[in-house]
C-alpha cells in the first residue's frame, strides 16, 4: 500500500488509514478481523479515541495492539480540555489500548474558540500532552475539528501542532473553499501533517 510522510513528523502513513468510530457498532471479533485485515493488507495507521463508545472503539483497538502495536501508527483523540482531565483520559486510552504508547495525541473536536483557548491555557489540555511527550507517552501532538478551517488556521499559528484533521471531501470544497485554499498550504507552508 503507498504510504505519505505526514508533514515533518517523519510518520510514513499508509493512504488508507483505519478509523476506529464505527468499530464501536460491530462484535470484538468482527472489529479484530478488520482491523488485522488492515494491517496484513499494508495498512499501518489506526485511529480511535476515547470519547468512541466510551472507550469501546479503545479496547477493541487494543486487542489487537496488544500483539501488533510494532507495525503501525496508533492515534488516539482527547476531547477532554482541561491538564488533569486529559491526563486522566490518555493514561485510561493507554490502558484499554494494551500500550505505553500513542504515536499521534489528537485535541479532538476543536469546534469554537472557547475549546482552543481552553486546551491553549496554562492548565489546559495542551500541557498534559506536552508532559505525555516529554514521558514518551505521546510521540506528536494534533488538533481535529470538522468544517472550521478558520479555527485551525488560529490553532496553527498559536502552537506548533504536528499535525491536524479535518473533513475534506470534494462535495465540501464548495461548503468550506477555505480548507483547500488556505488551511491546506498553511499546513504545508509549516510542515504540519
Amino acid at each position: 500500500m503507498q504510504r505519505r510522510t505526514l508533514g515533518s513528523t517523519g510518520l510514513e502513513a499508509s493512504i488508507l488509514g483505519m478509523g476506529g468510530f464505527h468499530l464501536v457498532e460491530i462484535s470484538t471479533e468482527k472489529a479484530k478481523a478488520i482491523l488485522n485485515g488492515y494491517l496484513d493488507a499494508g495498512g499501518n495507521y489506526i485511529e480511535t479515541a476515547a470519547a468512541y463508545g466510551s472507550g469501546v472503539s479503545e479496547r477493541k483497538v487494543g486487542l489487537v495492539m496488544r500483539e501488533r502495536r510494532d507495525e503501525c501508527i496508533l492515534a488516539t483523540k482527547c476531547h477532554v480540555r482541561d491538564r488533569d482531565g486529559a491526563t486522566e483520559t490518555l493514561a485510561s486510552s493507554l490502558r484499554r489500548m494494551q500500550t505505553d504508547h500513542v504515536d499521534i495525541l489528537f485535541m479532538h473536536h476543536v469546534q469554537s474558540r472557547d475549546d482552543l483557548d481552553r486546551i491553549l491555557a496554562p492548565d489546559g489540555a495542551l500541557r498534559a500532552a506536552e508532559t505525555a511527550r516529554d514521558a514518551g507517552q505521546v510521540r506528536f501532538v494534533g488538533i481535529s475539528n470538522h468544517g472550521h478551517p478558520q479555527l485551525l488556521m488560529q490553532a496553527l499559528k498559536a502552537y506548533p501542532f504536528d499535525l491536524i484533521m479535518t473533513n475534506f471531501n470534494y462535495y465540501d470544497r464548495f461548503n468550506f473553499p477555505l480548507i483547500e485554499e488556505e488551511l491546506l498550504p498553511l499546513a504545508q507552508e509549516l510542515g504540519v501533517g
